[in-house]
């Protein structure tokens, strides 16, 4: 991966539990929720889902996730949520933004937040 893997890698790993601010939605998710499901949105990729908030409310919302983030600790830290919330429409992948392993999948949106 990149130094940028590292440095994301780096912050997730030094955290000793999630911070409200990883928990929090972006209101922007929130709103589009009407909108992915007047458009008949099912599945929906979450580039750079970190910890798993946006994953976690999409999926409980009724759509399926596909959450990918370059760091490992990250992705353990949003596995850990999406299994407490027993979300079992969520699929977690590491992978780069300019390497997205989707392969035959077919998605209906794509949303990140903070991650540019």
């Amino acid at each position: 991966m990149t130094q940028a893997s590292s440095n994301w890698e780096r912050y997730y790993s030094t955290l000793k539990r999630m911070p409200k601010r990883l928990k929090k939605t972006a209101q922007f998710i929130v709103g589009i929720l009407p909108d992915l499901k007047n458009h008949k949105v099912e599945k929906v990729l979450d580039v750079g889902c970190g910890s798993g908030r946006h994953c976690v409310l999409l999926a409980s919302s009724g759509f399926d996730v596909v959450g990918m983030d370059i760091s490992k600790s990250a992705l353990r830290m949003a596995n850990r949520w999406v299994q407490k919330e027993r979300l079992e429409n969520v699929a977690l992948v590491r992978a780069t933004m300019t390497n997205v392993p989707v392969n035959d999948c077919c998605l209906d949106a794509v949303v990140g937040v903070s991650v540019m």
